[in-house]
């Protein structure tokens, strides 16, 4: 299976010295967990837009910086720094409400306009989203789906 984030990755395994085998199962085990069926949406080319959006308006640097650590310290030692899973797992886990509270930092704050982005697309990328986020919900009855949405939509 071959990504367009799959070479940004081992460009930084390649810098980070780390062997293509270890650089391999890495991807593999990532590209599986992103590539699962009834993932439409929330998938590797979602990454690939969400690292974009941070290229973008944070720091090319800082981006390239914090998957060269991340990955290098998982390739090298096995695991991530247990302080780096928490971080992410904060700023992922505030995608569910989308809701900042008073001790939101900056990387939080712009961590969710990044995942928002989305609603200020033309109609056209509007819609193809919209589609495939039904696709991940489609055990949810189509009325219920719609209630939802509405007010998800309507908090923002």
């Amino acid at each position: 299976m071959n990504h367009p984030l799959q070479a940004h990755f081992y460009d930084i395994f390649h810098a980070h010295s780390i062997n293509h085998t270890q650089a391999e199962k890495c991807w593999h085990a990532l590209a599986t967990h992103y590539n699962e069926p009834h993932r439409h949406y929330h998938n590797l080319t979602h990454i690939q837009a969400m690292i974009g959006y941070f290229q973008q308006y944070h720091n090319e640097q800082l981006s390239v910086e914090f998957f060269q650590n991340t990955f290098a310290d998982f390739l090298e030692n096995g695991l991530i720094d247990n302080a780096l899973i928490y971080r992410v797992t904060q700023l992922i886990m505030l995608t569910e409400g989308h809701q900042l509270t008073d001790d939101s930092d900056n990387d939080a704050k712009l961590f969710l306009d990044m995942d928002l982005s989305i609603l200020g697309q033309p109609w056209a990328v509007y819609q193809h989203y919209a589609n495939h986020i039904r696709k991940e919900y489609a055990r949810v009855a189509q009325a219920d789906y719609q209630h939802g949405r509405k007010s998800v939509l309507a908090k923002f």
